[in-house]
């Protein structure tokens, strides 16, 4: 914001050819800005533990989610993180497997009211 305060043109002149450098320059900086910030969210998702946490990640920096550079990072993430819950649902399935039969043999022993 300061280097556009300390502009000597009128940014308002179309005819300005130095407005196009400095606004390139301006967005070359956002984009270096995003690649930072998609790197930095990226190792941040990697050093979460739990689904739950990498879950309000997501949430918490839902409004940089429309950025391009952002969103190709975290999608990556996306699907490691839905592949991670898949491995979680068929582990709680198996044990659900596993010790029905022990729950459906003490069913015949329990008394009836």
């Amino acid at each position: 914001v300061d280097e556009f305060k300390s502009v000597t043109y009128d940014i308002m002149d179309v005819g300005e050819h130095q407005f196009e450098h400095d606004f390139f320059k301006f967005r070359m900086t956002v984009k270096d800005l995003d690649r930072r910030m998609a790197c930095l969210l990226g190792c941040a998702f990697d050093d979460l533990d739990t689904v739950n946490m990498r879950i309000k990640l997501f949430d918490i920096f839902e409004g940089l989610l429309e950025r391009p550079i952002i969103q190709a990072e975290l999608e990556k993430k996306h699907k490691v993180l839905l592949s991670t819950v898949e491995q979680d649902l068929t582990a709680v399935e198996t044990v659900f497997v596993e010790n029905k039969q022990i729950v459906d043999s003490f069913s015949d022993d329990s008394p009836i009211y």
